[in-house]
């Protein structure tokens, strides 16, 4: 018995085993190539994501958390010891200088963090080491998850057609909305709403990762890899889930169809170059044109992982409560930003939360299922 509840606690497992045996082959049946993008991927996830997901950590952290515990001992460390704020300038001009203002945007309030993370865990053996491997397990794995539903999502495309059940969402958008549908909802916003609103919206929707990023940062600081490890094979989960229903079912955003979409989007937005990209390269794959490498491009509109991942993060904070307040009022914002950019029909984001769901139930167990007990950033 005690054997079969581990397997059920750990199915997320088998399910990245079965998938990473099966990449090869679907690839080949796709006819898509075996080489991958990696500059791009390490780029975009292991130091783009990394650090967007640390600063995001210490936004919530400092909003989320007693003061006496996130602001008060810093400012008491840099108020009795001045030459620190010599040396962090110093740092800051160094920072601006390879990166500009963007990149220290960012990196000002990591620096302080893993400086101050470095200083909490001095006098403990090994603990920053621990905190760090408490992270990057983790991270790796969400990282594979990640390959293996990348590169399979693609393989579906181009060995299914997609045109009806798009339309079937479609209708179902029309009954939902009331009449309406998401691209007209989204066309009239664009004319509506101020530019921009429409960019906070347009950054809210990339942030989506580095919100989850953040929320696993934070629990494996507070309550240890094992709980980041489910809080990520929960993610991975659904990632596979979905992937699971691309295939009998699949469907792509509504801006694919969307004749007038890209008269309508600002092209200031991020959101334009990059929809422009997905759809040239969906043709590519569709029409079985050459493929030099396997890129990042994600397809699956039902059901909506931008939905599902932020749910799943909800669940594993739900101890905090301030901190569930904030990714509530961000989330909500961020289903908006979901349909106003025609990322994502309404049908989709219903269909997020159900699988959301299911991973929870699925991976309850994961890590033994032994509750940690709650400790500050620092005591690792």
């Amino acid at each position: 018995m005690r054997i079969v509840k581990n397997i059920a606690s750990n199915i997320h497992f088998g399910m990245t085993l079965v998938l990473l045996l099966s990449t090869v082959p679907a690839l080949k049946a796709a006819g898509l190539p075996l080489r991958f993008d990696w500059e791009h991927f390490f780029t975009t996830f292991w130091i783009g994501l990394t650090v967007q997901s640390a600063f995001f950590a210490c936004l919530l952290y400092v909003a989320a958390f007693p003061l006496r515990e996130t602001i008060a001992p810093v400012w008491d460390r840099y108020r009795q010891q001045k030459p620190r704020l010599l040396i962090l300038a110093l740092l800051w001009a160094q920072l601006y200088y390879i990166f500009g203002p963007i990149g220290l945007l960012y990196l000002s309030l990591v620096s302080v963090a893993i400086l101050e993370f470095s200083e909490r865990t001095r006098e403990e053996s090994g603990g920053f080491l621990r905190a760090v491997t408490s992270i990057a397990i983790p991270g790796a794995y969400w990282f594979i998850g990640l390959i293996l539903v990348f590169s399979l999502n693609q393989a579906v495309i181009a060995l299914k057609p997609h045109a009806a059940n798009d339309a079937v969402l479609n209708r179902m958008d029309s009954w939902l909305l009331l009449g309406s549908t998401v691209p007209e909802l989204a066309h009239r916003a664009y004319k509506s709403l101020p530019l921009g609103l429409l960019s906070f919206f347009d950054l809210l929707y990339f942030a989506m990762f580095a919100q989850v990023g953040a929320v696993m940062i934070l629990i494996a600081l507070r309550l240890g890899r094992k709980r980041a490890f489910q809080l990520v094979a929960t993610v991975v989960t659904a990632s596979y889930l979905s992937l699971f229903f691309y295939y009998f079912w699949p469907s792509l955003s509504p801006f694919y169809s969307c004749l007038g979409h890209f008269d309508a989007l600002p092209q200031t937005l991020r959101s334009y170059p990059i929809q422009q990209g997905l759809l040239a390269y969906v043709t590519i794959v569709r029409d079985h044109r050459p493929l030099g490498e396997i890129g990042t491009g994600y397809f699956i509109a039902f059901p909506c992982m931008h939905v599902a991942a932020p749910t799943i993060a909800l669940w594993f904070v739900r101890q905090w409560r301030r901190l569930v307040y904030i990714l509530l009022a961000l989330d909500a914002l961020l289903c908006v930003a979901i349909v106003l950019l025609e990322f994502h029909y309404v049908a989709d984001l219903i269909g997020g939360v159900a699988v959301a769901a299911i991973a929870i139930a699925l991976n309850r167990r994961a890590g033994n299922g032994k509750p940690e007990v709650a400790r500050p950033c620092g005591q690792v």
